[in-house]
């Protein structure tokens, strides 16, 4: 149901975001979601908290090689993967529809970031990555900015 929510989202934004269409898409009947949900705002925001996608249960942080390989096929999934249309969409409408939206987007990026930062903090307290280098420029592709 979650990922169907998401699905939605992603194509029709939260403008034309229903339970209707989500129940169609999952498919479930609406009373199934009105059971976990009682608003088309709090399955929504259920749904977008998957976007931040903890570590998995086998995650090593000492293997700085894993833990970015792993988190960066996490970033690519989220721009090309079933999500892709999500993330563009709640960034933009993260300012114009339900607070809780703006509260979501940052729990997101918190969770992504945070993990990665202290992964890179850790290997450059192991010597694997020199300490001068600060963390943001190894978490920040070089085509960004």
């Amino acid at each position: 149901m979650l990922a169907a929510a998401l699905t939605v989202y992603g194509e029709v934004g939260w403008a034309g975001f229903t339970l209707d269409r989500v129940a169609r898409r999952a498919p479930v009947g609406k009373a199934a979601l009105y059971r976990r949900w009682p608003s088309k705002e709090d399955l929504l925001l259920a749904a977008l908290e998957h976007l931040a996608e903890p570590a998995p249960d086998d995650f090593d942080p000492t293997d700085l090689r894993g833990c970015l390989i792993g988190m960066t096929a996490q970033v690519i999934d989220m721009f090309i993967g079933p999500k892709a249309l999500v993330l563009p969409r709640v960034l933009i409408e993260a300012a114009q529809y339900p607070p809780q939206f703006d509260d979501t987007v940052q729990s997101i990026v918190r969770t992504r970031f945070g993990t990665m930062r202290a992964v890179i903090e850790a290997a450059a307290g192991r010597g694997e990555l020199p300490a001068r280098i600060p963390p943001d420029f190894v978490m920040t592709p070089s085509w960004a900015g």
